[in-house]
C-alpha cells in the first residue's frame, strides 16, 4: 500500500501547512517487562511542539511493537480525543523472547521523520518457546540491563525500590498519598492525588500501580525525560514546494487511495468515487481524484466493520486499478536495549508464568468494559419506512418485490436501455413520476450505482427494505430518497465485485475500555494480578482525586507512577512505592 501524502503545489499552500504546528506523542506504559498472557497498557499524550500543550491536530494515533529483527509484531489504531488516547497490546505466546520498541506516531508526525516518533524499550520473556538466545548471556550492566547507549538512554524510575516505602511522594505542588505504606493481601488501598498548586497543578495525567519485577527490568521512559527530546524535533513541517507531505487526520481517520487505468500505470484525475463502509451502521462517502489520481475521505465517527469498498461512478472505461493508502510505517528503530537472563532466574520466571495462567483463566469474571462509541446515522436523520419481508408474501426477485410490496418506489427504463430505481418525493401525489434525481441505493451498506444488477436479486435473501423519500446529498451529488436493502446474512460485501471498484480490508481503531478493578466483582477466586491499578485518563481540575482498589495475592513491592502534563504543558513524573506482605 502507498502512503497518504500529497504534493505541496505552491508557496501559498506551503505557508498554510507550515502554519500548523507539528506534534509528537508520549506514551505512559504500565511496564517494560512483559510475559505472554499479559497486557502492555499505554496512555497517549499528543503534544503540540510550539506550545507544549495537548494538540488537537490529530484524531488518530498508530501504535506498534517492533522487534529487534525489524518485524512489526503488534499494531493498533488509537482514537485521540483532545490530544489523549488509551489502549493496550496483548502479549501472546507467538511473540518470542527479546528486545522490542513500542512505537507511537500520528500521520502528521511522519513529516518530521524518525526523530519525531515516540519509541520506548520493552522486553518480552516467553518461557513457552525453546529459543531464548536473544536474552541469554552474561549480565553486563546494572540490574542485568544490556545494550545501553548513553546517547539514547533516558532516566526513569529506578526498578529498585527504597527499603521502606513512604506514604507520600510529591514534587512541584502535586502529591501522591496512600493511607499506609504496607498492606496485606486483598486489602483495600486508598490513593489520593493532591494538588497544592491550584490552577497551575491542573492537568492531564495517568496512574499506574504495578509490581516491581523480581527480574532485571529496564527503567521506564518518563514524561519529564521524554520532554528533553523536544529541541531535537521539528516544530513545523520541513517540507517545501514540490515535496510530498503526510496529511493531518484532524477530522477523523483518513481513508483514501490512488486511481489508475486498468494497467495500473496512468493515474486518472477528476473522477468521482463512492466509498462504502458496509455493516449495520454503515457509512457512505464521496471523493474526487486530484491530478495524480489520489482521493481522500474522513471517517469522522467510528466504523467497526472489517472492509471498505471504493468504486468509480460514471465509469467511462472497462476496469480500473485502485491502490489504497496506509498510515502504517516501519520506522526501523535502532539502539535496542534489553535485559540478560540466566538459569538463576528460573524460579522467578516459572512463578510469574503460573500466576499469569491462573489469572487469565478467570478473565470471564473480571472483564473490562467497552465504552460504546458514537455512531453515524446512515439514514441522514430521516425515519425510514421499513418493510420486513417476512411479514408479506415473498416474491422470487427484488423487481417483483418492489412492484408488489414497496410503495413509492418504481423501476424505469432509461433512454440507453438501462433500468433505474426511482423514489417519489414526500409531497408528490401517489402515482406521479415527477422526480428528477434517482435515489441512493444500498445493499448491506454497499452503494450500488448500477441498479440493473439488483433487479433479479433473490428476494429470499432479503430481510428488510427501508425507504426514505427526502432528498439526500453526498458531496456534489443529489439523490431523491434512498432505498436501503438489508440481506438476511448481512454479507453482500463479501460477494460484491465490479470492474469499476475494489474491496479493501479495514482494521478499526481499538475501542475505549474501562478497566476492571478488583473489589468490583467476586473475591473468592485466586487473585494473581501484577497490575493493581491502571487509570489511563486522569483529568485533574480540583484539589484532590481519590482512587480505591484492592491489593492481590502476590506479595512484594509495587511502584506507584503518575505521568502527564499540566494544562500549561509542563511534564510531571511522580514515583512512589507500597508494599504487599505475605499472607499469614
Amino acid at each position: 500500500m502507498s502512503t497518504a501524502q500529497v504534493v505541496i503545489r505552491d508557496q501559498a499552500e506551503n505557508e498554510v501547512l507550515r502554519s500548523a504546528p507539528l506534534e509528537t506523542l508520549y506514551a505512559h506504559t504500565s511496564a517494560t517487562l512483559l510475559f505472554p498472557g499479559e497486557y502492555l497498557y499505554f496512555s497517549l499524550y499528543c503534544i503540540d511542539l510550539q506550545t507544549y500543550r495537548l494538540s488537537a491536530a490529530s484524531a488518530l494515533a498508530y501504535v506498534q511493537l517492533t522487534g529487534e529483527d525489524g518485524g512489526v509484531y503488534l499494531r493498533k489504531k488509537i482514537r485521540l480525543r483532545g490530544g489523549r488516547g488509551q489502549g493496550e497490546l496483548f502479549i501472546g505466546t507467538e511473540i518470542p523472547s527479546g528486545a522490542y520498541k513500542l512505537v507511537a506516531y500520528t500521520n502528521w508526525m511522519r513529516n518530521g521523520g524518525r526523530q519525531q516518533v515516540f519509541m520506548a524499550d520493552v522486553t518480552v520473556i516467553n518461557p513457552y518457546r525453546q529459543d531464548q538466545s536473544a536474552l541469554l548471556g552474561d549480565v553486563p550492566g546494572p540490574e542485568g540491563v544490556q545494550g545501553e547507549d548513553p546517547a539514547t538512554a533516558l532516566p526513569g524510575p529506578d526498578s529498585a525500590p527504597p527499603d521502606r516505602p513512604g506514604t507520600r511522594v510529591g514534587a512541584d505542588g502535586l502529591e501522591l498519598e496512600t493511607d499506609t505504606a504496607v498492606y496485606g493481601p486483598r486489602e483495600w488501598v486508598t490513593l489520593r492525588l493532591r494538588n497544592y498548586r491550584g490552577a497551575r497543578g491542573y492537568g492531564h495525567y495517568s496512574v499506574s500501580i504495578g509490581k516491581v519485577p523480581d527480574l532485571p527490568a529496564l527503567p521506564a521512559l518518563t514524561a519529564e525525560a521524554y520532554s528533553e527530546r523536544y529541541p531535537d524535533m521539528f516544530r513545523r513541517i520541513p517540507q517545501g514546494v514540490g515535496d510530498t507531505v503526510a496529511l493531518p487526520e484532524q477530522r477523523g481517520e483518513l481513508i483514501g487511495g490512488q486511481l489508475f487505468g486498468s494497467r495500473g500505470e496512468e493515474p486518472i484525475a477528476d473522477a468521482w468515487l463512492a466509498l462504502s463502509f458496509p455493516g449495520d451502521n454503515f457509512q457512505l462517502k464521496m471523493a474526487q481524484t486530484d491530478p495524480l489520481g489520489r482521493f481522500f475521505a474522513y471517517l469522522v465517527t467510528p466504523f467497526s466493520g472489517s472492509k471498505w469498498i471504493a468504486q468509480v461512478l460514471d465509469s467511462t472505461q472497462g476496469s480500473y486499478t485502485i491502490r489504497a493508502f496506509s498510515a502504517w510505517e516501519n520506522f526501523e528503530p535502532e539502539n535496542f536495549r534489553s535485559i540478560a537472563i540466566d538459569s538463576s532466574m528460573y524460579g522467578a520466571v516459572r512463578q510469574r508464568s503460573i500466576h499469569n495462567q491462573i489469572a487469565n483463566s478467570y478473565n470471564e469474571i473480571t472483564p473490562d468494559t467497552v465504552v460504546a462509541p458514537g455512531e453515524e446515522d446512515p439514514y441522514f436523520g430521516e425515519i425510514p419506512t421499513v418493510y420486513n419481508l417476512d411479514e408479506f408474501t415473498r416474491f422470487p426477485s427484488l423487481r417483483e418485490t418492489l412492484v408488489e410490496i414497496v410503495q413509492h418506489v418504481w423501476i424505469r427504463r432509461e433512454a440507453d436501455g438501462s433500468r433505474t430505481f426511482w423514489v417519489r418525493a414526500p409531497l408528490d401525489p401517489a402515482g406521479s413520476e415527477y422526480t428528477e434525481d434517482p435515489p441512493l441505493v444500498t445493499v448491506d451498506g454497499v452503494l450500488v450505482a448500477d441498479h440493473d444488477v439488483l433487479l433479479d436479486f433473490d428476494a429470499r435473501r432479503i430481510r428488510r427494505i427501508r425507504v426514505l423519500r427526502e432528498k439526500k446529498r453526498l458531496e456534489n451529488r443529489t439523490y431523491q430518497g434512498m432505498v436501503a436493502i438489508e440481506t438476511i446474512g448481512g454479507d453482500f460485501a463479501d460477494y460484491w465485485s465490479s470492474p469499476s471498484g475494489q474491496v479493501f480490508p479495514y482494521n478499526p481503531p481499538a475501542p475505549v475500555k474501562r478497566y476492571f478493578r478488583q473489589g468490583e466483582g467476586p473475591s473468592h477466586h485466586p487473585d494473581y494480578r501484577y497490575q493493581l491499578l491502571w487509570e489511563p485518563r486522569v483529568e485533574l481540575e480540583t484539589q484532590m482525586l481519590e482512587y480505591r482498589f484492592r491489593t492481590s495475592d502476590v506479595p512484594g513491592t509495587y511502584q506507584i507512577r503518575l505521568e502527564g502534563f499540566t494544562t500549561y504543558g509542563k511534564p510531571v513524573t511522580l514515583v512512589g512505592y507500597l508494599q504487599v506482605s505475605e499472607r499469614e
